[in-house]
């Protein structure tokens, strides 16, 4: 029960931000400069040097949460599909991290035709990947 809680968290979270797409120019300092830059140091302090080099930070968002002064960053993973395999960071307005998840979403195909409810399974990892979770989803529960 209690890990259905964080994977319909997770959802509410998403559904709950205003998105921002951030793109970075070589050479430039942007006003969110400084956020990303410590975002960048505290992942390199929390994750395995091999979980780091696969982070892709051209492929990374950033929404405020509407309900609180904190942000979510989903920053997107070399080779791999934004929308099934990310990194979701908690932030506050400074960009020191306070939590962040390994999100895995592996939606089963069941037939040619398009399903309107969700049918697989996320698997939401710690930083470190010392905690893993895998929750089934079927008919979008």
């Amino acid at each position: 029960m209690k890990h259905l809680i964080v994977v319909a968290a997770t959802i509410l979270f998403f559904a709950s931000c205003k998105k921002e797409e951030v793109h970075k120019e070589i050479g430039t300092l942007q006003p969110n400069q400084q956020f990303f830059n410590n975002v960048q140091k505290q992942l390199k302090d929390s994750l395995s040097a091999g979980d780091y080099a696969k982070i892709n930070f051209s492929r990374i968002f950033k929404s405020k949460d509407a309900q609180s002064r904190h942000y979510f960053v989903r920053i997107g993973l070399l080779n791999k599909d934004l929308a099934t395999d990310f990194i979701l960071l908690r932030t506050d307005s400074l960009g020191n991290v306070i939590g962040g998840k390994l999100i895995h979403a592996d939606k089963e195909k069941l037939n040619a035709r398009k399903e309107k409810k969700f049918n697989g399974r996320f698997t939401i990892s710690s930083l470190n990947r010392q905690h893993n979770n895998t929750q089934e989803v079927i008919n979008g529960k």
